[in-house]
């Protein structure tokens, strides 16, 4: 059996040029997020696990060594879940300015008056 060739149209360029193990695997996340046609989507659902990861709260779990790994990975998948399913149900909803973080809601209404 030969190698197979891709058609050089199915090659995705980024933005940057990257390297390392660092590089293939943003190369990989970027390649199939354009295949998909959503880099913008993968960007937003990036910015929001650097943004938990940065969380003192969920990262003292994630860092601490006495915590198994089976439940760093269950939190984790818990807080996701959470976040994927609030804005599912706000953009369900109507309201596509509503976004979601591990802690707060932003709405563009003011405080104190809802949609």
């Amino acid at each position: 059996m030969g190698a197979m060739i891709y058609p050089l149209c199915s090659l995705f360029i980024p933005p940057i040029q990257v390297y390392g193990v660092e590089g293939r695997y943003a190369y990989a996340l970027f390649s199939a997020a354009s295949q998909q046609g959503r880099p913008e989507q993968v960007e937003q659902e990036l910015i929001t696990v650097f943004a938990l990861v940065k969380d003192p709260k969920l990262s003292g779990i994630m860092v601490n060594p006495h915590v198994k790994r089976c439940i760093k990975e269950h939190t984790f998948t818990v807080v996701m879940t959470i976040i994927i399913i609030i804005n599912v149900l706000t953009s369900w909803r109507g309201s596509n300015q509503t976004q979601c973080t591990m802690y707060t809601c932003r709405s563009g209404a003011p405080p104190g008056q809802s949609r």
